[in-house]
């Protein structure tokens, strides 16, 4: 048997700008879906500076249907119980567990770290921190794996020097009105 792989697998990260601190939003298709008890891991390239796991810094979420909209939130907290997920970060891994709960083939998966992740509270800013330039020169991805390999894939990412845009205009002025008769 060979894994499959993950479909419309995205991150959008709030700043791709060397060292900074960034919130990530990192969502995908699993075709095959994930059993009570099994896993999904996030993996990031060397560089990346993952803070300890606390609870109120990763939401988790699924959607109700095949696309990347519509998602549910799951309950999170450290260790995976029955009613709820577990999150773990250790090294450049972020892994999230199933206590009881499964989610069904083809549906989409949404992991937000940082200040992305607001439900409940808001996640701090320094939950993940990027990896500087000269780190980046070899085309990194975050891989991410479900259920042990079940399902695989990977989201490149890219990190520049400064990713502020300057945006200068000169605007003619004008003026709208109308005339009435009174």
């Amino acid at each position: 048997a060979s894994a499959a792989t993950i479909t419309a697998a995205r991150d959008t990260m709030s700043s791709i700008a060397d060292s900074a601190n960034s919130s990530h939003t990192i969502e995908f298709i699993t075709p095959t879906g994930l059993g009570s008890g099994e896993s999904i891991t996030y993996t990031f390239p060397t560089g990346f500076t993952l803070a300890a796991e606390a609870v109120n810094n990763f939401d988790f979420a699924v959607s109700a249907a095949g696309s990347c909209a519509s998602f549910s939130d799951k309950t999170l907290a450290l260790t995976a119980v029955t009613t709820t997920w577990g999150v773990d970060v250790t090294g450049q891994v972020i892994t999230i567990t199933s206590g009881t709960d499964t989610i069904a083939a083809g549906r989409c998966v949404q992991l937000e770290a940082g200040p992305a992740a607001t439900n409940g509270a808001t996640g701090a800013a320094n939950t993940i921190a990027n990896q500087t330039v000269a780190q980046n020169n070899s085309d990194p991805k975050i891989n991410i794996s479900v259920n042990a390999g079940t399902d695989t894939g990977s989201v490149a990412v890219e990190i520049i020097t400064d990713d502020s845009v300057n945006v200068t205009a000169a605007v003619d002025p004008s003026i709208t009105f109308s005339i009435s008769d009174t």
